[in-house]
């Protein structure tokens, strides 16, 4: 995801409002409740009224006519794209939400009212920029306007009940790993997860997805591998890693309600260290590749999970 507002590969607008509908190939029947939601301040969108995809001039700005039905309330977003193959197709498509990550993001918003004739708006791009790399990271992903689609319907954007924690280091012994338990209360499809960690750049984290029927013991005979993902380190210093568990034949993992999950994590062999949750303790996991073995004193690490009804 860009680290400026200016840096995607082009951008489109995006209007949406009483009376427009969803201009899918597979309209949401929701649209007035994502309405509402943007109203709200939420981010999740459909697609309305669209213009072709652009580029921003010399000073960071563009001007881009759009006819739009008139309406009591219309909100315009303006839509940064990060996938290029999208910009040279020339328009937003359906395919924000078919697996990796999403391509489609708010980078400025506006309001126009009573909209029956010709009406001009202006915007400025906002996009998040406190100097925390993990904290805008996290801000900058939610800033998505994904709200699910294939599996999924609308996004839930935190941590499902996290039950025991293992540990925030790994050595650079080849078999050490590390893991997070979970359960789930409600079914749910799990669509990626975020880590903060630090490790070298180039450096390849490797995530895989289990359920567990004791929800304490780890790695045992009876659980089960349901599938394995990974992401890049593209940065020396502290970096937010997205894990997408989508797959192009089973979508994603569906897990079902009241049961017991756990993410363990490996690098093959090079040392990480995974940002702590604040304030919580739990364990830490041995490095020989085998069972998990616990010992107190180390807190649990941070990790938020984008799931979905």
């Amino acid at each position: 995801v860009p680290t400026t507002a200016t840096s995607f590969s082009c951008y489109a607008i995006n209007v949406t409002g009483p009376g427009i509908g969803d201009s899918s190939h597979n309209p949401s029947p929701d649209v007035g409740m994502i309405f509402n939601g943007l109203l709200a301040g939420k981010y999740c969108s459909y697609k309305g009224v669209t213009s072709p995809t652009f580029h921003l001039d010399g000073s960071g700005g563009a001007i881009m006519p759009i006819q739009v039905p008139p309406g009591s309330t219309r909100l315009i977003q303006v839509v940064g794209i990060t996938n290029a193959t999208t910009c040279a197709r020339g328009f937003i498509g359906d395919d924000d939400n078919e697996g990796g990550i999403p391509q489609y993001f708010e980078v400025a918003r506006g309001i126009v009212n009573n909209v029956f004739g010709d009406a001009s708006a202006e915007v400025y791009l906002s996009w998040p920029s406190t100097g925390s790399a993990v904290a805008d990271g996290l801000a900058r992903l939610d800033r998505s306007l994904d709200c699910g689609g294939n599996n999924c319907s609308h996004p839930i954007n935190s941590p499902l009940n996290p039950i025991a924690n293992y540990g925030t280091s790994l050595t650079a012994s080849a078999g050490n790993k590390l893991s997070q338990l979970f359960t789930v209360n409600s079914g749910t499809y799990l669509r990626r997860l975020e880590v903060a960690v630090t490790a070298p750049m180039g450096t390849v984290v490797y995530a895989t997805l289990y359920k567990t029927a004791t929800g304490t013991t780890l790695l045992t005979a009876t659980d089960v591998l349901i599938q394995t993902t990974s992401a890049l380190m593209t940065s020396a210093v502290q970096d937010l890693l997205v894990f997408d568990f989508f797959d192009p034949v089973y979508r994603y993992p569906y897990l079902p309600g009241g049961e017991n999950y756990y993410i363990v994590f490996s690098t093959g062999g090079t040392s990480a260290t995974f940002l702590a949750s604040s304030g919580a303790t739990g364990n830490v996991s041995t490095a020989t590749g085998g069972n998990f073995s616990a010992s107190a004193g180390v807190k649990e690490i941070y990790m938020r999970i984008h799931a979905c009804k």
